[in-house]
């Protein structure tokens, strides 16, 4: 534990000038000489299980293929294009349970909590990151004991793993990486090449500052990443604050309308009522807890006991109940386990579901408001890179990021995904460390350049454009794709009125002034 807690608050310091760009030089540190954990010091269930943590990281592998000829025919795709940029939005790493209150923060009978020795050793440690100290609370699981992990702690795997995949990042994308991209070198990330926003939560800051760290070589520096661009905020949006990231930031009447109809439908739903009463019974009983009376509240039960069973059986805790776990021990994905993540996956993107029923018009006025300003984000930053392009204007390093990287949660991830029309990746609940990556590719240079768009989930070839069947799709297909999203200034002035567009979209996005 001793040298786990000094590989976590000691941090990569930044070598000195030595190079292009300011990075590397004699005294550079590669990011396999960092300090890194005893491998023996992993929970061996969470490298094996889908439920646990992105297959990317347990594999370390960028992308994951079906088999050779997928292989053969992406590299047929890719053949003569270049990667320009992309955005990695992702969860945050392996972390400890959230409070519960619909099972008062008790698992199961007979629960094994952090005071156990096996957390022990991946929680004792400071609550810090490179923008923020944290509290230490009791762990309400482990009363009348304190408990060694704080509520949704991150843990050292957590840590070692998300130090892993911004290593997979640097592998891909970097200098003599397989899709290089400008700024990234073998040595350091030239200053400005690297976007990063984090959620202001313990486990996403310090997600985020890893991840960084193994891309890069060294932790991000608050010269170069001021909290307030960084940090999404909490309170009023902001101009240079990523809040854009905050899921129903257009709250209004109108919003709050079309979440109380998609409420009250959800109570009714014979589905809900009936088969997921069922299944919620089924787990009540197994868990000794009482099944909740209303069928609204259903979803937060199977939640409580999907984060559970993730994080006790993930992170090496043996109590877990056995229906709910495979033969390794390890989330049952085929089984019981598999069929509550289904179910409360769907609930989590119920709305968006229940108003796709009523018809497209319904379901774009609602997704608009309740996420479709993010899409304007990204296209607005694929379209920043696009219009450089065009005019031979990107060829200085540095002068806008390359690579973005967004930690955020769960709930940020699958309405993308449903959004995108993705269903099969957004069925389930997006693993520890999930990635989803949106990546823009050129063929040609200047006013004749074309422009392609390459998106996986979690190392897999996603599809998202009408009639897509290889790993690209045209820019325009997709950038239409993302636009349809865009709420109107009108009803989302919380966006619009703190968020400046870079681009050529400034012309065809609404704007404020439009709208006034």
């Amino acid at each position: 534990a001793g040298g786990a807690l000094e590989w976590r608050v000691g941090r990569a310091l930044r070598p000195p000038s030595g190079g292009a760009g300011g990075v590397g030089g004699a005294d550079a540190h590669p990011v396999d000489q960092l300090p890194a954990l005893d491998d023996s010091l992993v929970a061996p269930n969470v490298a094996s299980n889908g439920a646990c943590l992105n297959p990317v990281v347990s594999s370390g592998r960028f992308q994951l293929y079906d088999d050779s000829s997928a292989i053969a025919a992406e590299a047929q795709d890719l053949e003569g294009w270049q990667l320009v940029q992309a955005t990695d939005m992702q969860r945050h790493a392996d972390r400890w349970l959230y409070r519960h209150d619909i099972i008062g923060n008790v698992c199961w009978p007979g629960q094994v909590n952090s005071s156990d020795d096996q957390l022990a050793s991946q929680c004792d440690f400071e609550l810090q990151s490179v923008w923020a100290d944290f509290p230490r609370a009791g762990d309400p699981y482990a009363a009348p004991l304190k408990g060694t992990c704080a509520l949704t702690q991150i843990t050292i795997d957590g840590l070692r793993h998300a130090r892993k995949l911004g290593d997979i990042l640097k592998r891909e994308y970097a200098q003599h990486g397989r899709h290089p991209l400008r700024g990234l070198d073998s040595l350091g990330c030239v200053p400005g090449s690297v976007f990063l926003a984090s959620d202001a939560v313990e486990k996403n800051e310090r997600t985020i500052e890893e991840v960084y760290t193994g891309l890069c070589g060294w932790a991000p520096e608050l010269a170069e990443f001021p909290a307030p661009s960084v940090i999404v905020s909490a309170g009023t949006p902001a101009k240079g604050n990523p809040f854009w990231l905050k899921p129903g930031l257009c709250s209004g009447a109108e919003l709050d309308r079309y979440n109380r109809e998609a409420a009250v439908a959800h109570e009714s739903d014979p589905f809900w009522v009936g088969e997921v009463g069922q299944l919620a019974a089924k787990v009540a009983s197994l868990t000794g807890h009482h099944l909740p009376k209303d069928a609204g509240e259903y979803r937060p039960f199977l939640s409580s006991i999907v984060d559970c069973t993730v994080c006790h059986a993930c992170l090496g805790l043996d109590d877990a109940p056995r229906a709910l776990l495979n033969d390794e021990g390890a989330p049952d994905e085929l089984g019981l386990f598999g069929r509550l993540d289904r179910v409360e996956t769907a609930g989590v993107l119920w709305p968006f579901t229940y108003f796709r029923r009523q018809g497209e018009g319904a379901f774009l006025r609602y997704a608009r408001l309740a996420f479709g300003y993010y899409f304007v984000v990204l296209a607005d930053r694929m379209q920043d890179a696009v219009d450089r392009i065009s005019m031979n204007e990107h060829e200085k390093a540095g002068a806008t990021p390359v690579i973005f990287i967004q930690v955020m949660s769960d709930v940020n991830i699958s309405p993308q995904l449903a959004m995108l029309g993705l269903e099969e990746a957004a069925s389930v609940r997006p693993q520890w460390l999930a990635t989803l990556i949106t990546e823009l590719w050129v063929r040609g240079s200047g006013s004749s350049a074309e422009f392609s768009v390459r998106v996986l989930y979690s190392g897999k070839i996603q599809r998202p454009c009408p009639g897509q069947r290889g790993a690209l799709c045209p820019w325009s297909a997709f950038r239409a794709l993302l636009l349809k999203f865009a709420p109107d200034a009108g009803s989302c002035p919380q966006f619009y009125d703190n968020y400046d567009l870079v681009s050529s979209l400034k012309s065809e996005v609404p704007s404020p002034e439009a709208s006034s």
